[in-house]
């Protein structure tokens, strides 16, 4: 008897669900630590201007997708959790930066979520085109995204500002995700993306490792 006979296809379908909702939900925890980091050090600036303008397009894309396609409630719940997560983190970069450029940055974001939210009627009308362009306008965000953070922290020689608990909860739940994404399975896109995330965990560890001295109590932290 193999595990294809004692698994029913019931009891698979539980778990992948299961697995669903676990590592979205560790994708959503993933941001508290580096919230709590840009907290005590007062600045958002640990984090890639580029990484966090691609999360937050690519979450934005996403909620679109989501909501087009009709994706199980567990994307629904979850997803939107993620962009205000996402807003959170871009709103302690622009509060806590000082610098000249603010006003720069300000418009950026601020132009960027006005263009979003001016789609919402063409996504009402048509949901399933807007709903495959978001979706794929989604996948190459995310493939990408990450690359700016691994070469702010290479150019820098540091990882101050930057939560190692936030690459460990990501870890977590790219993990699982792979799994349930070969498991189930489900489209290629979904398990290269878990695939990619697991892998820029391993490039963002072995970054911790090589520049952990650089690490300071930040001196407005706790």
């Amino acid at each position: 008897m193999n595990i294809q006979d004692i698994i029913t296809a019931p009891s698979r379908d539980t778990l992948v669900t299961i697995g669903m909702w676990t590592s979205l939900i560790f994708y959503f925890l993933c941001f508290l630590p580096q919230i709590w980091t840009n907290y005590q050090c007062k600045s958002g600036k640990g984090i890639s201007e580029w990484m966090l303008l691609g999360y937050l397009n690519a979450y934005l894309f996403i909620l679109y997708y989501i909501f087009c396609v009709d994706m199980p409630l567990v994307y629904r719940i979850i997803v939107p959790t993620h962009v205000a997560a996402t807003l959170v983190l871009v709103a302690q970069r622009l509060y806590y930066d000082t610098s000249s450029r603010v006003h720069y940055y300000r418009m950026l974001y601020g132009a960027n979520i006005l263009v979003a939210m001016l789609c919402i009627p063409l996504a009402w009308s048509h949901a399933a085109l807007v709903g495959c362009v978001a979706g794929w306008c989604n996948f190459t965000l995310c493939v990408v995204n990450q690359i700016p953070q691994v070469v702010k922290i290479w150019r820098h020689k540091s990882v101050e500002g930057f939560s190692f608990l936030f690459v460990l909860a990501i870890g977590i739940a790219a993990s699982i995700e792979s799994v349930v994404a070969f498991a189930h399975p489900l489209p290629p896109q979904t398990q290269f993306n878990a695939l990619r995330g697991v892998v820029f965990v391993v490039i963002f560890c072995i970054q911790f490792l090589l520049y952990k001295k650089t690490i300071k109590e930040c001196p407005h932290g706790g």
